[in-house]
């Protein structure tokens, strides 16, 4: 039975039933909602009391659960409004930004979204009389957090009371709510709200849906699982550009700026952890295998490893794109004991120097001229790093070097560079274009 109300649902969603249908979310973006919410796995389930959005990793996509006996105990309008509700939660980005306290978070997020939904069921919580309306879920929590701080009720501010039988009669939502405690919450009315067993006997709000799932998945897995769900939710229906409700427009720049970003990042951290750990490790019998005991031979450190990173002077990267990306190099490195040497270079690799805590770029010693990596390269096969970075914008002619000397190097290229620069067809070479 629940699952044809969730179709009939669905179905009024999407092709906005003016009788059944109502809220304060426009009709271009319930469409939509309805059309990405086709696209998603539907299943029931006992985990959860309510509704929640969850991640399956063996399919790699975003899924939608739903307890039966919670959509059965809703009116069709309640449904509909509670399917809006997640995908608020997924369209604002907010199971890939928690970070604090979650039980507060959680009822921030839901403050945020549910005063623009209508037909939630009564228990929905909302800003109280006090809070400022239509604010961001940051400013609901950082109000919460202080109520709390300070042995207030996080939700209206009122007094807290100690717990007798009388109000521990009923087991709550916000059991053992702390200004320190991170436990995802489960469904229920407001009982304990501080760690020193005082309890708000006024409150009677409640989360609409379960976000406890959201803590299975990482955040690289969540801006994914959205992205793969609205660029289908785009291509089964032939959205245009233009047909998307502009928020939705947003989303999808800042998923694709993020999924970028993701992607080097994991393309680097292969690089390393396959030319530099590869490098730093050998393995011997007369090491015992931490994970297969004495049926594995164990690894050890044969030397520390050593990254070069080169940067092109002439003027195709800027200092804070060099920067940016030497962050990025120092970050994944940083576990593996690795000595950095950062180098400037034009014509000629005119500087060198160590980098790390303590050592800083020596901007002061930057020329500007032409681009040639002959004399960078050659430096390379004398000192045979682990792993090189030469930041660039690609273009420059063909040098002279042997393949057979060279260890693995990366070129990071600028976003305007050529990607197709002299020698990144050489075995030993991997590009990667710079992004925003």
């Amino acid at each position: 039975m629940s699952k044809e109300i969730i179709d009939r649902a669905l179905y009024l969603l999407t092709y906005n039933s003016l009788e059944e249908n109502t809220s304060n979310v426009n009709n271009k973006a319930r469409t939509f909602y309805g059309r990405v919410l086709q696209q998603c796995n539907i299943k029931p389930t006992t985990v959860i009391p309510t509704m929640g959005v969850c991640f399956n990793k063996f399919i790699l996509k975003l899924e939608l659960v739903y307890n039966p006996e919670f959509v059965a105990s809703l009116s069709m309008k309640e449904v509909i409004a509670v399917l809006i509700h997640e995908m608020e939660h997924i369209t604002r980005g907010h199971i890939y930004q928690e970070q604090g306290n979650k039980k507060l978070l959680n009822y921030a997020m839901d403050m945020e979204i549910n005063q623009y939904i209508e037909n939630l069921p009564e228990w929905a919580v909302m800003p109280d009389d006090s809070m400022s309306k239509f604010e961001s879920y940051q400013y609901y929590y950082n109000l919460m957090k202080d109520r709390l701080d300070n042995d207030k009720c996080p939700m209206c501010g009122g007094d807290l009371e100690e717990e007798t039988e009388s109000n521990n009669s009923s087991s709550g939502e916000n059991e053992g709510m702390s200004s320190n405690e991170n436990n995802n919450p489960s469904s229920g009315e407001n009982k304990s709200m501080s760690s020193n067993g005082k309890v708000c006997n006024n409150c009677k709000a409640r989360i609409v849906d379960d976000h406890s799932l959201w803590g299975d998945m990482s955040k690289e897995d969540a801006i994914k699982g959205v992205n793969d769900l609205i660029q289908r939710t785009i291509q089964k229906n032939d959205y245009s550009y233009n047909d998307l409700p502009d928020h939705i427009k947003d989303l999808t720049k800042y998923l694709k700026k993020a999924i970028n970003g993701m992607d080097i990042k994991s393309m680097l951290a292969k690089a390393i952890k396959k030319s530099v750990l590869s490098a730093k490790e050998t393995y011997s019998w007369s090491r015992t295998s931490r994970r297969y005991g004495v049926f594995s031979q164990g690894s050890t450190s044969d030397h520390e490893p050593s990254v070069e990173v080169l940067f092109d002077t002439s003027g195709s990267i800027s200092q804070d794109e060099f920067g940016k990306y030497l962050s990025i190099i120092e970050k994944l490195v940083k576990s593996l004991n690795a000595k950095i040497h950062v180098s400037f270079f034009h014509t000629t690799n005119y500087h060198r120097q160590s980098y790390g805590r303590g050592k800083p770029v020596e901007w002061d010693k930057i020329e500007s001229g032409g681009t040639c990596l002959q004399d960078s390269f050659s430096f390379i096969e004398k000192v045979k790093p682990d792993l090189t970075f030469v930041l660039t914008d690609g273009y420059y002619g063909d040098i002279s070097v042997k393949d057979k000397e060279m260890s693995q190097v990366f070129f990071l290229i600028s976003k305007e560079g050529d990607v197709k620069h002299p020698i990144a067809s050489r075995k030993w070479s991997k590009t990667l274009q710079m992004k925003d």
